[in-house]
């Protein structure tokens, strides 16, 4: 997922490091990290099955299945309380 202007994690990111972007062996980011995030967003905003949005992302329907379940967790923990 992407870093708010200021640099500072999202409060998902913070949550679940598996959003988080990480760096790869050569120091360069990850492009799964963000992929899995677009992912999420496209399923939610557009309201396309995972199977659609995996052929598009380039991704494993199982990777976008458990980012989809670990967003959903995480939102609805970050956000439970404000409700």
């Amino acid at each position: 997922m992407v870093l708010d202007n200021d640099d500072k994690p999202s409060a998902v990111e913070a949550y679940d490091s598996y959003f988080a972007q990480k760096r790869g062996s050569i120091g360069s980011f990850w492009f799964i990290t963000s992929t899995k995030g677009h992912c999420c967003y496209e399923n939610l905003a557009y309201g396309v099955a995972t199977d659609d949005v995996d052929d598009y992302v380039r991704i494993l329907e199982t990777t976008s299945i458990e980012a989809l379940e670990r967003f959903f967790f995480a939102t609805i923990s970050i956000f439970k309380s404000s409700v």
